[in-house]
């Protein structure tokens, strides 16, 4: 079986991507959870804050490292799910203006997936 790849032919950091889809699929499983009790939009849960939270400590760390995950990097499922991390990182916004910075920077074709594009636009990421 052939090394998974990015689209651009670098080879995929299967751990790091898969980290980064686990990190989602966490964020998105605590707000099934808390949706079906009927509490999502009772305030910030904590469960949700705290998934947030660690999430958003985790991306930092990543983006210390080797800069924007992007697609280019990690594959497109695993640059969306930094995108998901990176929008939910409401109660980290140095890790929100940090993100907006390395994104950017990058080149367009190069790193970005679509829906990283919005991120300029959002309020919570504006220094």
């Amino acid at each position: 079986m052939s090394q998974q790849r990015s689209f651009d032919g670098a080879p995929m950091r299967g751990a790091l991507a898969a980290e980064l889809i686990a990190m989602a699929a966490e964020d998105q499983r605590v707000r099934a959870e808390l949706l079906a009790e009927g509490v999502l939009f009772d305030g910030y849960q904590r469960r949700m804050a705290e998934v947030h939270h660690r999430n958003a400590v985790r991306l930092a760390e990543i983006m210390t490292g080797i800069g924007w995950p992007g697609r280019s990097v990690v594959g497109r499922e695993a640059a969306d799910a930094a995108w998901l991390v990176l929008q939910h990182a409401i109660g980290d916004p140095p890790v929100m203006r940090r993100g907006l910075e390395l994104l950017r920077a990058v080149p367009f074709s190069s790193s970005f997936s679509h829906a990283d594009s919005k991120l300029s636009s959002s309020p919570s990421a504006t220094p």
